[in-house]
This record gives structure tokens, C-alpha cells and sequence, in this order.
């Protein structure tokens, strides 16, 4: 797995930030491929930043799924495209950064 540094960054808007679930801690229960959500890169440590998550298909298990992570930032968008909610975020098919 790649080090956190070498992630690609992904922005989103801080609405968009503030909507996504935070699963610092744990795991989401459901397994939903597509399923985006935030987590620190360090619990401990807020100052290391954030991590977008996303389960993704499993390459060889198709009862397993894999969990991408891209770095996250966010900005403080205020033009009108700007995203509104986490569910302006792409569906994992669209999303090429995480294959």
C-alpha cells in the first residue's frame, strides 16, 4: 500500500467535507461498493490531515471488497457549481483516481 504522501489529494467543499460521515475509529458497517466516507489519517493526530475512504470490488474475491484512500482536503467553495452534499461526490466507476 502506498504511504499517505504519496496519495493523490482529492478537494472537495466544506459542505461537501462536513456531510461525510466520520469513520475514524471503525469501519462502516455496510459494504455498499461506492460508499465514501472520511477518516484522520492519524486519530491522534488531526494536524496529519484526512483520508477519503470508498469501498471498492475485491480484483479477486467477489464476496470481499476493497477500501481506496485518497487524501482529502477541502475548500471553501462559494461559486454556484461548487458541490452541495457527499452525494455530489462520483460513483466509483467514474472516479478514475481510485482504480
Amino acid at each position: 500500500m502506498p504511504t499517505v504522501e504519496t496519495l493523490p489529494v482529492v478537494g472537495v467543499s466544506k459542505r461537501v467535507f462536513d456531510k461525510l460521515m466520520d469513520y475514524s475509529c471503525s469501519l462502516p458497517t455496510g459494504t455498499t461498493i461506492g460508499k465514501w466516507w472520511k477518516c484522520r489519517v492519524d486519530y491522534h493526530d488531526a494536524s496529519k490531515g484526512w483520508l477519503l475512504c470508498c469501498y471498492g470490488p475485491h480484483k479477486t474475491d467477489p464476496d470481499k471488497v476493497t477500501i481506496h484512500r485518497r487524501r482529502l482536503d477541502w475548500y471553501p467553495w462559494t461559486k454556484d457549481d461548487a458541490p452541495t452534499n457527499a452525494g455530489d461526490l462520483p460513483p466509483l466507476n467514474q472516479e478514475s483516481s481510485f482504480r
